[in-house]
């Protein structure tokens, strides 16, 4: 169907004119998609350009989670709670690759952890739920992640580089995550995000508590299907 649609220049210019007329709709309003669930607003979402849903998205996930905005002069991530707890935030459309993209990650702020999202357009735009803590963060940035600008001899010795994590489906970062950061739904992951600012140990500990309930759960499903 759109092939065939790509193939005419009818089928091209009204594909055209609706994404054109999706990005006036937008640009007009800032809370474009806010009022919807989170499935919806992600379709939406991906219909406009990365500039125009990158922030949009933040904002949007910070206000679901009842999060205060952090200011950039801060330093601190984009986030926090309001009983101490500084997280920063990041949200992915799987590309045509398979790969998630998580860029801009800054090592040297002071969080209490980061929170993930990755969406699959191929599944209907199913999400998956992340949270690290800040250790944690850390070592995925330097281990799995790069550094964005620069070569490694310009920002040898200079911790104020952002660096990007890439996670491929079937890899072995992405594996990883999916079975030592993944949290089992929104609900989880708003609940960790709006405690008090645990240690590390602590707050991967409360992050696996609940991911054992959806385990169990899931078997329980199962045994009554």
């Amino acid at each position: 169907m759109i092939k065939k649609t790509l193939s005419t220049t009818k089928g091209l210019d009204g594909l055209v004119s609706q994404k054109r007329e999706i990005a006036k709709i937008a640009a007009k309003n800032l809370r474009f998609g806010f009022d919807d669930d989170v499935r919806t607003f992600l379709k939406k979402m991906f219909l406009l350009a990365p500039a125009a849903y990158g922030r949009r998205m933040e904002n949007y996930m910070i206000e679901k989670a009842g999060l205060i905005r952090v200011s950039p002069s801060e330093d601190r991530g984009d986030s926090r709670n309001d009983l101490g707890a500084y997280f920063e935030g990041k949200i992915s459309f799987k590309d045509t690759r398979g790969s998630y993209s998580l860029i801009q990650m800054r090592p040297w702020q002071d969080l209490s952890g980061y929170y993930f999202v990755l969406v699959d357009p191929d599944n209907d735009f199913e999400e998956m739920y992340f949270y690290l803590t800040k250790t944690e963060g850390i070592w995925e940035a330097y281990h799995a992640g790069h550094t964005i600008h620069g070569t490694k001899k310009v920002v040898a010795g200079n911790k104020y580089n952002s660096r990007k994590i890439e996670l491929k489906e079937g890899s072995l970062a992405y594996e990883r995550w999916l079975n030592e950061y993944r949290v089992p739904d929104f609900d989880t992951l708003n609940k960790i995000l709006n405690k008090k600012p645990f240690d590390d140990e602590k707050r991967v500990l409360y992050a696996k508590k609940y991911f054992k309930k959806l385990h169990k759960k899931v078997k329980k499903v199962k045994k009554h299907s």
